[in-house]
């Protein structure tokens, strides 16, 4: 589903919005032409503290959960721990509603694995 040729006309385009995120992005011909050396440099360097967006149904309702426990436990609503069980569970409880199952088939495949 977002295979290497598949994911690279997606960073390409700019109407997406989407960045490099794959290894095989900073390779490509075409990106070497349209991005400047240090950019693509330093963008290879900083993508290892990056994480590819949650392509899956309910992926919006993953990262609110998140969002709000990182609200929570920055504001000292919660202790992280607390913040953070707290995320999980809310996970689980998405996870559970949409099918565990299919939630990984379709994770694996938009993560191209």
């Amino acid at each position: 589903m977002l295979g290497p040729e598949t994911s690279l006309e997606l960073v390409l385009d700019p109407g997406t919005g989407q960045d490099l995120f794959r290894t095989s992005h900073f390779e490509s011909g075409v990106t070497k032409v349209i991005c400047p050396e240090d950019y693509l440099k330093t963008y290879n360097e900083a993508i290892t503290a990056l994480f590819p967006e949650l392509r899956i149904p309910g992926g919006f309702e993953y990262y609110d959960a998140l969002d709000l426990g990182v609200q929570e436990a920055i504001t000292g609503k919660k202790t992280p721990k607390q913040a953070l069980d707290e995320v999980a569970k809310k996970w689980d409880e998405i996870t559970n509603r949409l099918g565990r199952e299919e939630q990984l088939v379709k994770y694996r495949a938009a993560m191209g694995l």
